[in-house]
């Protein structure tokens, strides 16, 4: 049974995926064998990466994928294709391209990977391979983008750091920061972060973005970056979700709606002309939503996982290397958890099996070998 599912730091309910959906929720060991288990229940984690990160029912953290700067944690730069126990006692994980954040559950907040901009909030710029305890507590929400960090506190404050070129770190101006520095936002639940870019979801349910904005990616209705949070004229919103430069929206009434670049057909609106505001996608039935590099998922009620955008390596799942312009059904049904990585996806099934699909050239699906799959493919269990 699955005990918790964490994915992108949202715990999910799919059986009540019509109310709003916000609510968050040992030590550092090395790599060793670990008690196996019988199914790999728990939460995939990362998204537009290139490794992979699932937290177990059991509070244990298991990794796979690309490591070229440590971001799998294990105390070097090796690779893997399987998974791989990591940590202990863990609470959620987040994870960016090059990077993964961990909340332990004694509530501190621990990095490892790429720090060139100050991304890991360590207040230095030497990356890391082991993850090393920042100064945050407190947290409700994290996510990462490519070189920055974004996270919300319990006060409702919204703090971050890394690369700020592009005014990502919503700080007004200014250069990178190594350190979390707060943004003076308030009021915030979730947060979410693009490639460049950074969205919160406050507590009256509305959208706010801040940072690049080139192909729309606010959903402002401009091409006009931003260095502090504004209104995207989004409100009832139960959960948003980040891609490379798309965004989508779940509303309380079901219904989708995709703002950004769209050659591949990710925002799933039967063309391939980007959106500078939010289109309406899907218009009811939609309980979740997932957006990454290049392509889109969504859960349906009953489970029923629909795809769309880019299909090169085969992430929509669907037999082929065809791209789809619109949403299309994948006939798979039962399934409590989705996540788009950069040319992946992952899903874990209602019996608490995990299934991937796509890119593996790097191992980043934990499947024993480094083939990329057109189909849904059962991840090995460790």
């Amino acid at each position: 049974m699955i005990n918790k599912i964490w994915i992108t730091a949202l715990m999910l309910a799919v059986s009540g995926a019509s109310q709003a959906e916000f609510f968050l929720k040992k030590e550092i060991t090395q790599e060793k064998k670990q008690p196996t288990s019988s199914l790999f229940s728990g939460a995939y984690s990362c998204k537009m990466t290139d490794h992979a990160a699932f937290l177990k029912s059991d509070n244990t953290l298991w990794v796979t994928g690309n490591n070229n700067v440590g971001q799998l944690g294990l105390g070097d730069n090796s690779n893997r294709n399987s998974w791989v126990f990591a940590l202990s006692n863990v609470a959620s994980v987040h994870c960016g391209p090059n990077n993964t954040f961990i909340i332990k559950q004694d509530g501190t907040l621990w990095s490892t990977g790429q720090n060139n901009l100050g991304q890991l909030g360590i207040a230095d710029t030497l990356n890391r391979n082991s993850f090393l305890k920042t100064d945050m507590t407190g947290i409700t929400s994290l996510a990462v983008g490519q070189e920055h960090v974004i996270l919300s506190k319990h006060d409702g404050s919204v703090w971050s750091a890394g690369r700020n070129t592009e005014g990502q770190l919503a700080l007004g101006g200014g250069g990178n920061k190594g350190s979390f520095t707060e943004t003076g936002f308030t009021g915030a639940v979730k947060v979410l972060a693009g490639r460049y870019f950074s969205l919160v979801v406050k507590d009256d349910a509305t959208l706010w973005g801040a940072g690049h904005n080139t192909n729309g990616e606010l959903g402002t209705g401009d091409p006009t970056k931003r260095s502090e949070f504004v209104f995207t004229g989004q409100d009832n919103i139960i959960k948003a979700s980040a891609g490379l430069y798309h965004t989508l929206v779940l509303k309380s009434d079901g219904s989708v709606w995709a703002t950004g670049y769209n050659a591949h057909g990710q925002l799933g609106l039967s063309d391939a002309t980007q959106r500078l505001d939010f289109t309406q996608a899907i218009s009811s039935g939609v309980v979740d939503i997932s957006a990454g590099g290049y392509h889109s998922l969504l859960l349906k009620s009953g489970g029923a996982l629909w795809v769309t955008g880019n299909n090169n390596n085969g992430q929509l799942g669907l037999g082929d290397l065809s791209n789809r312009l619109s949403f299309v059904s994948t006939g798979l049904i039962s399934i409590s958890t989705i996540s788009a990585g950069w040319n992946h996806s992952t899903m874990v099934k209602q019996d608490g099996t995990t299934w991937s699909t796509g890119d593996n050239a790097l191992g980043q699906l934990g499947l024993g070998d480094n083939a990329d799959r057109k189909l849904f493919v059962n991840s090995i269990t460790p």
